[in-house]
């Protein structure tokens, strides 16, 4: 039978002659007592709590020495701390894997540093389970000394105000004036004491660690009155269905991660690979297979050794939660936001709050104030109304359709580096090169990207074109991305909460199956010259699409999971202030008015906006995601980027069958979105899948497998910023950068990449699956630049989503008699409620596929047929079915 152990530090106040007025908390020492609770309810049966002045670094390590002596293979040891921590400059002393500063818990008496917890993990038996849960600024590493640069976020300033207006705390050391005024006594021997244990033994670990950590190393956590803001949510969300004792290791950080927006908590795994250590609950003292480890995972990074988070899951574990985004944004539509109006709108259950901008707020709600997001944007309304204030009230996070080109929990997308089998190129690949969607049969990209790059060494092309590049991040040290000059990164961004200077480097956060995504598409739009070593001996020259292009990366989101509108309109904003002529972006999902307000305004300031058409994933008989375009593809003002073969036929299951008569119909589990035909109409197909795709830690820096819409947008948006570096004296000379005529140049732009595409005339149906037809960019640049007139200007991106709108308020006016009022706003809001139930839930999406073809407008037995099936839906909200 398994031992279990747990240790609980907590430390409100620490001895200031050492530390020197770092500012009392009040919670720290009750989180200790609330984790030394959960401790006593799983049954561990020795438990030490320290607080305040018991809590010594000598004692808590000597308490970890002695432990280990005990703890064997299977046994569980749980380490928890709450209080203050902070960061020191480990420039001198770092050992490997370090970068240049330590993660520290401010102990009483002094720093506890984290490669001190990793010397002491390393005294540990191998198979030993270790469990760190740390309430602590910083902390997203802390048990061991591999940390990122100390980052300001966006939200600092606001931070340091409510804390001096005693509103929060924040659990930091402020300033790092104790590790200097102490650094020869008490620092100094200690970092050359590790460092050099560091060099002389191994530093491999045998027990498995698992660290869930209040936020990232970059972050602040939060103190409180009862307990911080991170063992508070632990307690909160204790014995819920979100949070129990059949949640694994990969739902929980998940959960944590939504519940908790920011800062945003952390997982670590190092040490043992233990695999139902990852797949039951942590916290669990007697699992099967307690002991058996499947291999070591320490740092630094060996990719020979088992990659925990590919692990398959059992078949039998228990259903994870559906989570919930309890979170919407309130955008007051007449002046700037008055926090007088602000609380009379909010409904009880309140978390937390954060302020994007002068007009906005968005509001998190606890978990249990309300079963969907929905309930809190009618209450919010319905209060609204009441007080006669004027907002508008959208989620801020929702769960979106697909765009990635990988199946959840894969990181590979196939076992092997070649290309997916089912797909073309297939029993061919040999003849086909490792670049061939740059091809003359092909896009023609490599064809257009020389001559514009040819043109600029001879002094014809002067200046570049500016690329914004929303996704995940980036790697900036992957081969593909390193040599690139036009890669700016110093304007690079990220738009995640509380990440706003990372550079949007692509930060890990345990169970992100999205980590690199965005790398994989900044490499097809500017991927540099590839020794030939990298690409299967290939001497292809340059990878991307448009290297010549300056190119911004901007960090919309850690994972294109969630889709954050409000990430997306604040990195639009930015890329109208840092003069972007080109955004592409292989995300989408659900409709925002807020995001249609941005796109508008992105628009008329010139920027050729390309998007994802959307994927949909089909695994034996579920089918999820609609089959028609997403939004912001959906917008006319958008160019949608839909998918098309190396067979030249559409990036779709069925069309690959009837025209392709493709040799197998075991096809990957996903495929291309396309339709309407009112959406075709601003469409173009790319070529995808089986396209390069750049890896970050893996054997090899590229896969051959690249595909989904992701793979076909960055192509797009390079021939568009191709043709503005081409031909950008005509574009002036028509007058298309004039204040109030900048939309003209973005729509000769798109009619000239809509005319060089090309329709097959040998397959009839192409327009429907290819829009304006297939990208061949050297087609594009021989296109001149048309005239442009006022009638051509497309109408604005709105939030009437299928004529739902519309349909709703004769709904609404048929009741009427029966019904009170309901407001244009109120209307706005359910249509808007039921086009993203119609996209999340995957019962409904033939129906979804089906509306989108009306065309006539809703009649009302069309109508009746809708809203009786939305009503039935698990996803509908209980203010939604009671409208209906």
């Amino acid at each position: 039978m398994p031992k279990g152990f747990s240790l609980h530090i907590g430390v409100n106040k620490v001895d200031q002659t050492h530390y020197g007025g770092l500012p009392e908390l009040l919670a720290a020492v009750n989180d200790a007592k609330t984790m030394q609770q959960f401790a006593t309810k799983f049954g561990y049966e020795r438990i030490l709590p320290l607080h305040n002045s018991a809590a010594t670094a000598q004692k808590v390590l000597e308490t970890l020495s002695d432990w280990s002596k005990e703890l064997t293979a299977g046994d569980i040891l749980l380490l928890t701390f709450s209080g203050h921590g902070g960061q020191i400059d480990d420039k001198k002393y770092y050992t490997d894997g370090d970068r240049g500063t330590d993660e520290t818990w401010c102990l009483y008496d002094r720093q506890l540093i984290d490669d001190e917890l990793y010397e002491a993990f390393q005294q540990f038996k191998d198979g030993v389970r270790i469990l760190v849960f740390s309430d602590s600024c910083h902390s997203g590493t802390v048990i061991r000394g591999v940390g990122d640069d100390d980052l300001e976020s966006t939200v600092e300033g606001m931070l340091r105000k409510l804390e001096k207006k005693k509103l929060i705390r924040l659990k930091e050391m402020v300033g790092n004036k104790p590790y200097t005024k102490h650094f020869t006594t008490v620092y100094k021997p200690i970092q050359e004491r590790l460092k050099k244990n560091a060099a002389n033994t191994n530093r491999r670990i045998g027990a498995a660690v698992k660290l869930f950590a209040a936020c990232q190393d970059n972050q602040k956590a939060y103190d409180g009155a009862e307990n911080g803001r991170f063992t508070g949510m632990l307690k909160e969300l204790w014995g819920t269905q979100m949070l129990n004792p059949t949640t694994s290791s990969a739902a929980m950080i998940k959960i944590l991660t939504d519940q908790y927006q920011y800062p945003t908590p952390n997982m670590l795994d190092y040490g043992a690979v233990i695999p139902t250590f990852h797949w039951n609950f942590p916290m669990t003292i007697n699992i099967p297979d307690a002991d058996r480890v499947a291999g070591y995972r320490n740092p630094p990074s060996d990719e020979s050794i088992p990659d925990l988070w590919s692990i398959a899951e059992p078949a039998d574990a228990p259903p994870q939660p559906l989570i919930q985004h309890l979170m919407v944004t309130i955008t007051f539509t007449k002046g700037d936001y008055d926090p007088g109006k602000l609380f009379p709108l909010l409904p009880p259950g309140l978390k937390g709050m954060r302020f994007p901008d002068k007009d906005t707020v968005i509001v998190e709600y606890k978990n249990g104030a309300f079963g969907n997001v929905w309930d809190i944007i009618y209450a919010v309304l319905a209060n609204a109304e009441k007080n006669g204030i004027a907002v508008e009230v959208e989620p801020a996070q929702t769960v979106p359709v697909p765009v990635e080109e990988r199946k959840d929990g894969d990181k590979s997308g196939v076992d092997t580096f070649g290309f997916r089998e089912n797909w073309p190129p297939m029993t061919n690949a040999a003849q086909v090169p490792f670049a061939w969607h740059l091809g003359p049969e092909y896009s023609q990209l490599a064809e257009a990207r020389d001559q514009v790059m040819a043109e600029m060494e001879a002094g014809r092309i002067t200046q570049k074109v500016r690329i914004a590049h929303f996704d995940t991040g980036y790697f900036p040290t992957h081969p593909a991305i390193w040599d690139n000059p036009n890669i700016l990164r110093d304007l690079a961004r990220s738009f995640v909460p509380g990440e706003s200077n990372n550079k949007a480097i692509d930060i890990f956060y345990g169970g992100n199956e999205n980590q690199g995504h965005g790398l994989g598409t900044l490499a097809l739009l500017a991927g540099w010259k590839m020794p030939s070593e990298y690409t299967n001996g290939e001497n292809i020259g340059y990878l991307g699409a448009a290297p010549c292009a300056e190119v911004i990366p901007m960090r919309v989101g850690d994972s294109v999971i969630v889709l954050d509108s409000e990430s997306v309109v604040e990195a639009i904003d930015y890329a109208i202030e840092t003069c972007c002529e080109v955004i592409t972006m292989s995300r989408g999902g659900k409709p925002s008015a807020k995001m249609a307000r941005a796109i508008n305004k992105a628009y008329e300031a010139g920027i050729v906006i390309v998007t994802a058409a959307g994927n949909s994933m089909v695994e034996g008989n579920a089918k999820i995601g609609p089959r028609t375009v997403i939004w912001p593809a959906r917008f006319s003002r958008v160019i949608a980027a839909c998918g098309v073969c190396q067979n030249h036929y559409p990036y779709d299951f069925e069309a690959q069958k009837k025209f392709a008569r493709t040799r197998s119909n075991n096809f990957e589990y996903m495929q291309g979105n396309w339709g309407p035909a009112s959406a075709m109409q601003y469409a173009v197909a790319a070529y995808t899948p089986n396209v390069p795709w750049a890896e970050y830690r893996s054997a090899k820096p590229f896969r051959k497998s690249g595909g989904g819409t992701s793979s076909a947008t960055p192509q797009v948006a390079a021939t568009a910023a191709l043709y503005i570096m081409k031909h950008r004296a005509e574009l002036a000379a028509k007058g298309y950068y004039q204040p109030g005529q900048q939309w003209k140049k973005v729509e000769a732009v798109r009619r000239a990449i809509f005319a060089g595409a090309h329709l097959p005339p040998n397959f009839p149906e192409a327009k429907q699956f290819f829009g304006n037809g297939i990208l061949k960019a050297m087609a594009t640049l021989n296109t001149p630049v048309i005239t442009v007139t006022d009638n051509m200007k497309m109408p604005k991106a709105e939030s009437s989503w299928f004529g739902l709108t519309e349909a709703i308020g004769l709904f609404i006016d048929r009741r009427r008699a029966t019904e009170p009022e309901m407001s244009a706003t109120q209307q706005q809001a359910i249509a808007m409620e039921i086009s993203h139930v119609l996209l999340s839930d995957p019962k409904l999406a033939d129906l979804n596929d089906q509306l989108a073809y009306e065309t006539g407008g809703w009649d009302n037995q069309t109508t009746d047929k809708l809203l009786a099936e939305v009503k039935k839906s698990p996803f509908a909200s209980a203010g939604l079915k009671n409208v209906l």
